[in-house]
């Protein structure tokens, strides 16, 4: 028995680096590990929802697309700026950031790309 007691000091003793750097690394990983699912139960997704600004500036820019066409009922299926290069789905929370007199409405996706606007990045489809 003291021989194989013996023999383990003496295996600790030859990898204690190994062993020391083997532990270390599962410490960190577990407690990484941990701090993620911590931090990302904070950062829970809600879902989107149309507040009241998303509505007025939608409807902004509807009324001005209906006032250069009053013979065209249209509905404005994208939104952008007219000093901007991007086009935005109404839902888009970046619509907010436009200021309501600088919103130009789009019939339709082809319509934006038409006018030489390119699809926002940051918003789904």
């Amino acid at each position: 028995m003291k021989k194989k007691i013996d023999g383990i000091k003496i295996f600790f003793k030859k990898n204690e680096f190994l062993i020391i750097s083997i532990v270390a690394f599962i410490v960190i990983g577990w407690s990484s590990f941990s701090f993620g699912l911590i931090k990302g139960a904070e950062f829970k997704k809600s879902p989107l929802q149309i507040n009241e600004n998303n509505s007025k500036a939608i409807i902004c820019a509807q009324e001005k697309l209906f006032n250069a066409n009053p013979k065209e009922n249209t509905r404005c299926s994208y939104v952008g700026s007219v000093n901007g290069e991007k086009f935005y789905p109404p839902t888009c929370p970046s619509v907010n950031k436009i200021n309501p007199k600088n919103l130009t409405c789009f019939i339709s996706e082809k319509d934006a790309l038409d006018k030489g606007y390119t699809r926002t990045k940051s918003c789904k489809y």
